[in-house]
């Protein structure tokens, strides 16, 4: 494998990382503002 193929590959697995990190945090907030919803009685029951 030539060295930019390498690199390209390289920033394609990090920008995926990234992605799924971002998403990971977004579902714990969201996870987190749901309990705090449902320990209020204000969250959908389920």
């Amino acid at each position: 494998m030539n060295a930019p193929a390498a690199v390209e590959q390289y920033r394609k697995q990090q920008e995926e990382l990234e992605r799924q990190r971002e998403m990971l945090e977004k579902t714990k907030d969201f996870t987190f503002i749901n309990l705090m919803l449902k320990s209020l009685g204000l969250g959908e029951k389920r």
